[in-house]
């Protein structure tokens, strides 16, 4: 019996020994037959479906858009900028002095570009042309543009700098000019304040403020305008179209039925102007006719809803919040008394009370 226990246990040693070798095997086995899976190179590989798929990058790049190409030129350089050309990598710049034979200026993935110095009166042409480049492919090129502009000095007006996009009046002729990049886009008769009564001021002044529409209140009036453009940091001088004239601009008009002080401008050329124009243009006001301004005796109420009014200046602080005739809109009423104090000292106004006549000679702004 007791030889029996023996034999049985020996058998239980040898099955188990031979249960461990043949699980050690297969286990071998399976690792071998993963190991050559993913080795496998046929198309049933799981590793090579993930490989054989088309990667998004691989696709062939798009055609960029075509791009809207604007020069500009002052202090004997040339601004080039434009716009945002879809699919484009970048974009190469060339220049050309006769339209006909050109030079590769730069590549560049920004949206403008300034030249160096260049001859003053002389016209240069550029041209630019978008591409889309990736990594394995030939690059792609969009339709080019093409632009010219004349090379120029500094622009000046009355002495003042003006670069090559400003508005010029000229009380004496009644007339306005407005160019952009050297290109005249208006050329109009206006009414200027009335002579002698409320003189508008001349010299340099910048656009502040723009709204549209614009309410104008007053000691005697009350009105809406389409447009609106400030010019002083007051808000109380601009140019603005003036429905409510029935006798035409221009001529003689304005020595005896002009403006409070603001240039009084056809509906239609203000329209060019105000959708042409941008914040810190110059404008540049000339004439013969005296400047003078008493506190608080022409100043009148902006009113313009909040999505209408685009400044430079936080009307907030400068302005009160009086809202009295104001129907569910903002309205600023400056008051000048508070303000600026009435000597020479006031960083942005040079003005003489004592004589009431208007200090040019700083070259700041000036308001009437």
């Amino acid at each position: 019996m007791k030889k029996d226990r023996k034999v049985f246990k020996a058998d239980k040693k040898r099955s188990a020994f031979r249960f461990r070798a043949i699980a050690f095997t297969l286990a071998v086995v399976s690792a071998l037959l993963l190991l050559c899976a993913c080795c496998r190179t046929d198309s049933q590989s799981a590793i090579m479906v993930v490989s054989n798929s088309q990667n998004s990058s691989d696709s062939e790049p798009a055609v960029p858009s075509k791009v809207s190409l604007d020069l500009s030129s002052d202090k004997r350089k040339i601004k080039l900028v434009w716009n945002e050309s879809k699919n484009a990598t970048g974009y190469e710049l060339y220049i050309s002095e006769d339209g006909s034979s050109y030079e590769h200026l730069t590549s560049t993935n920004k949206l403008s570009y300034e030249t160096g110095e260049l001859t003053p009166g002389d016209t240069y042409y550029f041209r630019i042309k978008p591409y889309n480049s990736q990594t394995g492919h030939e690059t792609v090129y969009g339709e080019a543009t093409d632009n010219s502009v004349t090379c120029i000095e500094s622009q000046q007006i009355d002495g003042y700098d003006v670069g090559d996009t400003y508005v010029h009046i000229d009380i004496d002729k009644q007339t306005m000019w407005f160019f952009k990049n050297n290109k005249l886009l208006v050329e109009t008769p206006v009414v200027t304040g009335t002579a002698g009564a409320c003189d508008t001021p001349t010299g340099y002044f910048e656009v502040r403020t723009m709204a549209s529409p614009a309410h104008l209140v007053g000691p005697t009036w009350n009105v809406t305008t389409e447009y609106w453009v400030g010019i002083n940091i007051s808000n109380d001088i601009g140019l603005h179209d003036s429905p409510w004239r029935d006798t035409g601009y221009g001529g003689d008009i304005y020595t005896y039925s002009g403006s409070n002080g603001c240039i009084n401008t056809p509906i239609d050329a203000m329209k060019t102007i105000y959708e042409n124009i941008t914040i810190g243009t110059p404008v540049v006001i000339s004439g013969s006719a005296q400047s003078y301004y008493t506190a608080g005796e022409n100043s009148y109420t902006l009113e313009t809803t909040p999505d209408t009014i685009t400044a430079t200046d936080d009307v907030s602080s400068e302005y009160s919040g009086d809202t009295s005739s104001a129907s569910n809109v903002p309205q600023y009423d400056y008051d000048p008394s508070s303000d600026y104090s009435p000597d020479s000292s006031g960083d942005d106004y040079n003005y003489d009370y004592s004589s009431q006549d208007y200090n040019s000679s700083s070259g700041d702004y000036t308001y009437d």
